[in-house]
């Protein structure tokens, strides 16, 4: 009996006995830490459904009403400003921007790249949300949160930021007319 009670026990711990477990290292920022995920489509399309750790940017939330009974908009005369709302969303010119939306010749798309150009930022890729994701694949489609940034000062004169703002933003960010544009 003592035999028997003696093998259960050791066969109870054998059967017991867990085998180690792997470690995968895992970081919650799979991709390049200089690079800044930005998501274009609107704000319900976003909150809908987004990867985890990219930024919203539309463009309407940039713009200000000038006109109130015709509905008038332009960009935020104030640049710092604007350059102050990106920083804070982790833009910034050392970083590459990736902006997605359901398709990378999407309108929108456009107008940032268009917009980020011209605030002096270089590194920018355009692409779909399912090209995005088929990159990604095998990295969980996780993105860390930018982490805020500190406001970059343009190196343009103000007359050509007054111009931007005044000639070419209604025609390239406000509405996109790519004969202008491109």
């Amino acid at each position: 009996m003592k035999i028997l009670s003696t093998v259960l026990v050791l066969m109870t711990l054998w059967a017991c006995q867990q085998k180690p477990t792997k470690v995968l290292d895992e970081s919650a920022n799979v991709f390049e830490k200089k690079a800044v995920l930005i998501d274009t489509r609107n704000p319900f399309e976003y909150e809908s459904f987004h990867i985890e750790g990219s930024q919203n940017l539309w463009s309407e939330d940039f713009l200000v009403l000038t006109n109130p009974k015709k509905k008038t908009r332009m960009l935020d005369p104030d640049l710092a400003q604007t350059v102050e709302r990106l920083a804070s969303r982790g833009i910034h010119p050392d970083k590459t921007i990736i902006l997605i939306n359901d398709k990378a010749d999407a309108i929108e798309n456009k107008k940032w790249k268009w917009l980020l150009s011209y605030l002096e930022i270089e590194n920018i890729e355009v692409k779909s949300l399912n090209d995005f994701k088929k990159s990604a694949k095998g990295q969980n489609n996780r993105f860390a949160k930018p982490e805020a940034q500190k406001p970059w000062k343009l190196l343009t004169s103000e007359d050509f930021q007054k111009d931007l703002v005044a000639k070419k933003a209604p025609h390239c960010f406000i509405k996109w007319e790519a004969k202008v544009c491109l």
